[in-house]
């Protein structure tokens, strides 16, 4: 077998994978997003670009509909995007596609950012504000933050989630 016959047989058996979790599992799933940048992958190393970018965009779609989102597998499926499409001649969409990433992986930092300091202010001040450790009062209602609590930043434990997450924002934007 030459280096090209191997990607063929890896192509069709990553296909043939892809057809059966998509049977087993149905179209809105982590594998099946994670089979087609496999398959994105053995397309590269074809150098079929145009299929590269099929797979790639198919990746995309599917990860993006997932709940969790899986960002981190988004963020490094935008940065391969764009690879190629500047390697298809393509530099202002490379360009889009990154600033993409940039600003929905800000959003997703300052959403993670916010939950995170109101639940660890919550906690901190669960004794005195009779909040208890779900967010709701003893009367029921929903533990509102003031301006005092807007203040309060909580130390982000380095390679957490969400340190992961700042963390890919700000080279995303760099």
């Amino acid at each position: 077998f030459t280096s090209s016959e191997y990607l063929k047989v890896a192509y069709r058996y990553l296909v043939k994978t892809l057809e059966i979790l998509e049977t087993g599992l149905g179209s809105n799933h982590q594998s099946i997003g994670s089979s087609c940048l496999a398959i994105a992958s053995v397309q590269n190393l074809a150098n079929d670009l145009a299929d590269t970018r099929e797979w790639l965009v198919n990746s995309l779609r599917n990860m993006e509909r997932l709940q969790p989102v899986p960002t981190g597998a988004i963020a490094f499926t935008q940065v391969q995007l764009s690879n190629l499409l500047i390697q298809q001649g393509h530099p202002q969409q490379a360009k889009l596609v990154l600033e993409k990433a940039a600003i929905y992986h800000m959003e997703v930092v300052t959403h993670l950012i916010e939950a995170y300091r109101i639940d660890h202010k919550n906690k901190s001040n669960a004794n005195r504000l009779n909040v208890s450790m779900n967010g709701r009062g003893t009367d029921g209602q929903s533990f509102v933050p003031d301006a005092e609590d807007k203040m309060y930043t909580p130390p982000i434990l380095r390679n957490s989630n969400l340190y992961t997450e700042i963390q890919l924002a700000v080279d995303l934007t760099s």
